[in-house]
């Protein structure tokens, strides 16, 4: 990796990519997702338009792939200097492309018109000499800003065109947190390690007794290829859903939030789920697997709680005008705040597109409009669901 220029609001690298091939194939629209140096920070990489051919036993040298990482991502700017001074980052995420295989090897897949999955978990060089000295002065100077301001208000976020944690940002969280909940679920997978999985997606009230979330939250190694591609079943006795409201104030940490709901007590049920698109892909060795789609329309669902209340967002039924400013709520892990809020524009009417791609601490958040009414549910890096479009009455 090479960090090509620091912008106002992100840093670009570029990467050289090879791939070793165990059979002829070519391979088409190359599309990296989940992509996280070093299992923390979302790195967003351009996709790959165009064909390519492999042949078996022989590396293929891809054109050069875009990586950017946004400032708002960032856990603190020292961060970016850090990574430098290490010379090397570790990359895990997933490939997917278009693969046209022969009659036989189409056969050997039982699908006509594959999709090939390669799970990413690898450390990745970045050497400093290849950093020019402009830009490696630019990311000293924003390490020095960020200690010479504290801890208490971002650089990063004045630097950039999406709001983070000062000003207003502090304000709509504040503003939202009473409708806003944290979805933990925890599992193990079967015939394997007694690893605790983990998975926490956002909320959000859309009645008294109502919230919506991303059906991911409900099964997660459903939607993991990863997980399918390993072949383990889940442990459904092990399988624990806990709702935790957000009502408190912003600079409050989980542990002084009140005590989360509970499934397995009886503190809510499924009142309603999406169908999310189910995909078949084609892993290493030719192995077929078969995973749901956090992209889909489909990847909802609605739990129900009798004896509690929420504070119900207000939602819109019109369709989002362009250009218009988006609130996005992104959840933090750990101590400090529990929430922070995403300023993002969005592109075109017909379909909520976003000016720049969500990593997974935005998914279940309202898309919430300068109107002050929801207009879609985050469920990926670049899907929002219209709200309108979602069977909620």
């Amino acid at each position: 990796m090479r960090l090509q220029s620091l912008l106002a609001d992100h840093a670009e690298f570029t990467a050289e990519v090879s791939v070793l091939a165990h059979a002829a194939a070519k391979l088409e629209d190359i599309q990296f997702r989940s992509v996280r140096l070093d299992n923390q920070i979302p790195a967003f990489v351009e996709p790959l338009t165009g064909s390519f051919a492999l042949s078996p036993g022989a590396f293929l040298a891809l054109p050069p792939v875009r990586i950017t990482l946004y400032f708002a991502d960032l856990p603190s700017a020292t961060r970016l200097q850090s990574m430098l001074d290490e010379s090397s980052v570790k990359l895990t995420g997933e490939v997917r492309a278009e693969m046209h295989l022969s009659l036989l090897g189409k056969i050997a897949v039982l699908d006509l018109h594959p999709t090939a999955v390669l799970i990413l978990n690898q450390d990745v060089p970045l050497r400093r000499e290849s950093v020019d000295t402009t830009t490696q002065l630019g990311v000293g100077l924003l390490a020095l800003a960020q200690k010479a301001i504290g801890a208490s208000t971002s650089l990063l976020s004045q630097l950039s065109g999406t709001s983070v944690t000062a000003g207003r940002s502090d304000a709509e969280a504040r503003r939202y947190a009473s409708s806003i909940v944290l979805v933990r679920t925890t599992y193990r997978m079967r015939g394997r390690s007694s690893e605790v999985h983990q998975c926490e997606r956002l909320g959000f009230w859309v009645r008294a007794h109502d919230v919506l979330i991303p059906e991911e939250s409900l099964e997660p190694w459903a939607f993991s290829a990863e997980a399918a591609n390993i072949g383990g079943k889940v442990d459904k006795a092990s399988v624990e859903i806990s709702v935790q409201s957000l009502r408190g104030t912003p600079d409050q940490r989980y542990s002084a939030a009140p005590a989360p709901w509970i499934r397995s007590k009886g503190d809510f049920t499924i009142a309603r789920r999406g169908t999310p698109t189910r995909n078949r892909l084609v892993a290493a060795n030719r192995k077929v697997i078969s995973v749901l789609e956090e992209g889909s329309s489909g990847n909802f669902a609605v739990l129900h709680f009798d004896h509690a209340t929420g504070n119900a967002l207000a939602r819109s039924e019109d369709m989002m005008p362009a250009e218009d400013n988006l609130l996005i709520l992104q959840r933090q892990s750990g101590g400090g705040l529990p929430l922070r809020s995403l300023l993002v524009t969005s592109r075109g009417s017909e379909a909520i597109g976003l000016s720049r791609p969500l990593d997974e601490s935005t998914f279940g958040s309202p898309a919430i409009s300068g109107r002050g009414a929801v207009v879609g549910l985050v469920v990926a890096e670049g899907t929002v669901i219209p709200i309108s479009s979602l069977p909620l009455d």
